[in-house]
């Protein structure tokens, strides 16, 4: 296992202007991590940013749009050349019987699941295959079953299932811990808000109760794991104590 401090770290997270994406960049502050926050809200990123106790690099970008996309990891890269994890944690979804489903929307959830992890990933491969690092994509229990009128993410979230089993046979060798991870436990977001039927919110949980199984695996690549859908309920539950700024 290898472990570098949490405090060492440079750590890039999607969809960080609310839910989930919010709570880890709380999380990782906490911890000492330069952070770089991506969203497509300007205005929700600016309040996420001012919840932190030190600057972070803040890119607004629509990781629905494939080009604008490129361009914005370039210009990251750059500034950025080193990179220690990566959570891409963007996700879209429009419930739509597949019958109705239209181009656009079927794109749209494809290019912010399933093309930004690729061009994320893929720009500190290289890298990443000489230093190791952690990447985390955040998937849901989409990723493991079908659900009615969630076709185009479902399929998204399959799609990373996939990528993350081989490439952690790929990156095994280099010290890359590669994973999904799900919530594994009913999680209060603005998605699951908009999407779940009003009688899962008595089981909601504030999303930085999830965060510790993301700092867990940051800080610490134990090769077993690596190429497996993990649960950020369970990892949290069961390394909370590493993590007691978090309470």
């Amino acid at each position: 296992m290898t472990i570098l401090s949490l405090d060492r770290q440079t750590v890039l997270i999607t969809g960080a202007a609310n839910g989930l994406g919010r709570a880890l960049a709380t999380a990782f502050d906490k911890a000492g991590s330069n952070l770089i926050l991506l969203d497509v809200n300007a205005t929700a990123l600016e309040e996420t940013a001012q919840m932190l106790s030190r600057p972070a690099s803040l890119h607004v970008v629509d990781l629905s749009d494939t080009a604008a996309t490129a361009a914005a990891v370039s210009d990251i890269r750059k500034t950025w050349p080193i990179l220690n994890t990566l959570i891409h944690n963007a996700g879209y979804l429009v419930p739509k019987p597949y019958a109705e489903m239209d181009p656009k929307d079927w794109d749209t959830t494809f290019n912010v699941g399933v093309q930004a992890a690729h061009l994320l990933t893929k720009a500190w491969w290289n890298d990443w295959l000489q230093t190791g690092a952690t990447v985390i994509y955040v998937s849901s229990r989409s990723g493991i079953e079908g659900g009615s009128g969630h076709s185009a993410y479902v399929a998204t979230k399959h799609a990373l299932e996939g990528l993350v089993k081989v490439l952690g046979e790929e990156g095994k060798d280099a010290g890359i811990l590669i994973n999904t991870v799900t919530p594994g436990w009913y999680m209060r977001t603005p998605m699951s808000e908009q999407n779940h039927p009003p009688e899962l919110r008595s089981k909601w949980v504030d999303a930085i109760r999830f965060t510790a199984g993301f700092l867990y695996l940051a800080e610490r690549r134990d090769p077993v794991l690596s190429g497996q859908r993990l649960s950020a309920w369970d990892l949290s539950e069961q390394f909370r104590d590493l993590y007691p700024f978090l309470d």
